[in-house]
């Protein structure tokens, strides 16, 4: 979670059915995939929607920036959106 806010950025975890984490002891986004009964469909709705809310901020924020009196000049969060 530290690394995701220094680079503005978010973290995901993967969620599980009920009681699937600790009786099967799963802890990731492989485990998601291959071995909870949700399998590769919840990765994709899980990540995805973050991928997706991530992408339109990004929209939205590329087009609250000023432009740049330099075309040579971003700024880091501009760099970041592209």
């Amino acid at each position: 979670m530290a690394a995701a806010e220094l680079v503005e950025g978010v973290a995901v975890f993967a969620t599980f059915a009920p009681n699937e984490r600790v009786s099967q002891k799963l802890s990731d986004f492989n485990d998601l995939a291959n071995k909870s009964a949700l399998g590769i469909d919840a990765v994709k709705r899980q990540v995805g929607s973050v991928v997706e809310k991530s992408l339109s901020q990004a929209k939205v924020e590329k087009l609250e920036t000023p432009v740049q009196q330099h075309t040579g000049e971003r700024t880091h969060k501009q760099t970041m959106a592209r």
